[in-house]
């Protein structure tokens, strides 16, 4: 074997995103990002891509009633997506129930009371590493609403 000298970065990247796993996991964001595209803000809510299985998208569904009502929706939701992603788009779409996926969130919940200005600055550093916005708000109001409940104790 011939010893070329240093690998650049970009060759060791090409390498790396060229196993099948990394392609797996790059087929299932555009599909996550299509899907999202081609089925609107509400059913995004409640659904979501969770892999892949060849050239088939699998969809997790929020409850029973709404995946039978996406499965009867299925051929226009596969136009949509050939239409949004052309030949990167899936094949077909295989739908499972998974009720974490989604949960409204109660209109008579009440608000929580305000915290210490200290405890909520202290929050405020725990999660400012975090990059996902969404993901930042989620774990805020985990950390906040266990506080509340140990101040109940």
């Amino acid at each position: 074997m011939k010893n070329r000298g240093p690998t650049g970065i970009k060759e060791i990247i090409n390498a790396i995103t060229q196993q099948k796993r990394w392609q797996k996991g790059g087929q299932a964001l555009l599909w996550r990002e299509l899907w999202r595209r081609a089925v609107g803000p509400y059913l995004s809510k409640r659904t979501e891509v969770v892999g892949t299985r060849g050239n088939n998208a699998l969809i997790a569904v929020s409850d029973s009633v709404l995946a039978s009502e996406v499965s009867l929706q299925k051929p226009l939701i596969l136009e949509n997506l050939q239409r949004l992603g052309g030949k990167k788009a899936p094949r077909d779409l295989i739908f499972q129930v998974d009720p974490s996926l989604y949960q409204e969130e109660s209109p008579s919940t009440p608000h929580p009371p305000p915290l210490e200005p200290a405890l909520l600055k202290e929050i405020e550093e725990i999660i400012a590493t975090l990059q996902d916005l969404e993901l930042r708000d989620s774990f805020k109001k985990i950390l906040i609403n266990s506080t509340i409940k140990r101040k109940k104790k």
